[in-house]
């Protein structure tokens, strides 16, 4: 599948900006679309809107920060741009299938 340049653009910034939230607006500025292109184009492209997209790359370097890094689940909620823990922790376990103090259990056992 041949992705537009544009999206892959907007797709590219937001990996390179895991370290807080990202709206459709920023992302379509940045590929040079308007919000409501961007999203159907990048829709059709990923199979996940562009806000779902730049969270599930924020949370999965959440993750790879408490397993890999050890940092506390606090600490990676802060790298990730999440001021609060508990709100933190929801995304996180909706996401990513467990807890984040789960995951890091289990990668603390590993140690």
């Amino acid at each position: 599948v041949v992705i537009d340049p544009r999206v892959r653009r907007a797709a590219d910034y937001a990996q390179q900006h895991t370290d807080r939230a990202i709206t459709t607006e920023e992302l379509a500025e940045v590929g040079g679309l308007s919000a409501s292109r961007l999203a159907g184009l990048f829709h059709r492209s990923f199979g996940e809107s562009p806000v779902k997209y730049a969270e599930r790359l924020r949370l999965e370097r959440a993750a790879m920060l408490i397993s890999t890094a050890g940092l506390t689940v606090k600490e990676a909620a802060d790298a990730v741009g999440y001021n609060d823990t508990y709100h933190f922790s929801r995304r996180f376990s909706k996401r990513m299938g467990c807890s984040p103090s789960t995951l890091k259990r289990r990668c603390d056992k590993r140690s």
